[in-house]
């Protein structure tokens, strides 16, 4: 067990990974289910290596594990150790958990601002978070997509979108069509 040092935080963090799906978020997107792992990999141990008299680890068993990531990512936002690796870790954090980090604005920003954002990933998550989050993901892409001036480098992403096959649960064609009308 990891928290009896029976593991080593290797271990823990490879049956970690071993538990996450990520085949259909990363649909269409080359590259992503390896960029993630890559960047969850950089968060973990930056986070192992992380100076435990720190006043993060207090209250706690000063042990890294998935939970602390969160929070791990924002310190190294914040003070700018790696706000790349934190935005992306926030950001995959959503994507691995199903939860709204993957729309975090502040984080799209940091991207942005570090010549890091991939909008080919962006548009092409936005899409494949609908089945979880609906047609709602159309807005949230779109004010993304106003708030960092990229609605024009959009639209060839989004066309590609609107050209896949009807899907049972929003209209592709539709879908985009949102996304257009709000940027």
């Amino acid at each position: 067990m990891y928290n009896s040092g029976e593991k080593s935080s290797s271990e823990y963090w490879e049956n970690v990974k071993a538990s996450w799906y990520l085949k259909d978020v990363c649909k269409d997107c080359e590259g992503l289910e390896e960029f993630i792992y890559e960047v969850m990999d950089k968060a973990f141990f930056l986070l192992d290596k992380f100076d435990r008299n720190e006043a993060f680890w207090v209250p706690g068993n000063k042990l890294a594990t998935y939970h602390k990531l969160p929070e791990f990512s924002d310190v190294l936002i914040t003070r700018n150790i790696e706000p790349v690796i934190g935005a992306w870790c926030n950001i995959f954090m959503g994507i691995i958990n199903h939860s709204d980090s993957l729309f975090d604005l502040q984080c799209w920003k940091i991207l942005k601002k570090n010549n890091a954002l991939n909008i080919a990933w962006l548009i092409q998550l936005a899409w494949n978070s609908v089945l979880g989050w609906g047609s709602y993901t159309a807005v949230l892409l779109s004010e993304i997509l106003v708030t960092l001036n990229l609605g024009e480098k959009a639209l060839p992403y989004l066309e590609a979108i609107s050209r896949v096959g009807d899907f049972e649960m929003v209209s592709p064609k539709e879908w985009v069509n949102k996304v257009r009308e709000n940027i």
